[in-house]
């Protein structure tokens, strides 16, 4: 909504979900109010907002769970570059980090999630560096820090070694006392 290209990249979920996951901000409607819609209201919606706003682009690219690195999301951003210039990314989202494969180590490294994963995260922010933008990606914490105010970097899931290459880290739980005011801590 603020203008800027933004290259999705999911390993999780498919990418007409995320569409509509978007769509669905975009225009303000919940999931079963969009799907009410006939193609004709539907597309007529997206149109008449369009002309309200100026928006960015959003490319959704899906790859399978552990199938693809930071290898196969550079080629398809330069693909698309490659047939529409103005598409320079401005943003990348990895949905997310502990679904990508990494594109220097084999798979067999992954029994060290430590290594495996940290150099996934380096991965993405030299892609980050390489197109000179924001990139954005997720990682879960352990179960026993999912609940909890009290989370802590050694609470994530899968590798130390991510925050000491991260240049911002936030934390998001959803402890039982915060739930049913539908907040978050």
């Amino acid at each position: 909504a603020m203008g800027y290209n933004v290259y999705y990249f999911t390993f999780e979920v498919s990418q007409s979900v995320i569409r509509h996951r978007m769509d669905c901000a975009i225009l303000g409607l919940d999931f079963d109010t969009l799907e009410a819609k006939t193609r004709h209201e539907y597309v007529a919606t997206i149109e008449a907002k369009a002309r309200m706003e100026t928006y960015g682009e959003i490319f959704i690219k899906e790859f399978p769970s552990g199938g693809a690195h930071t290898g196969h999301c550079r080629a398809y951003i330069k693909e698309i570059m490659k047939r529409r210039p103005n598409a320079k990314p401005d943003i990348i989202m990895f949905d997310y980090l502990g679904e990508m494969a990494s594109e220097r180590l084999p798979a067999s490294m992954m029994s060290s999630s430590n290594t495996y994963y940290g150099s996934i995260a380096r991965e993405c922010r030299a892609l980050a560096f390489e197109f000179d933008v924001v990139a954005w990606t997720a990682l879960q914490f352990q179960r026993s820090e999912q609940n909890t105010k009290d989370m802590k970097m050694e609470g994530q899931a899968d590798s130390i070694n991510i925050p000491k290459i991260l240049d911002f880290q936030l934390g998001l739980s959803v402890p039982d006392e915060y739930a049913s005011l539908d907040q978050a801590w």
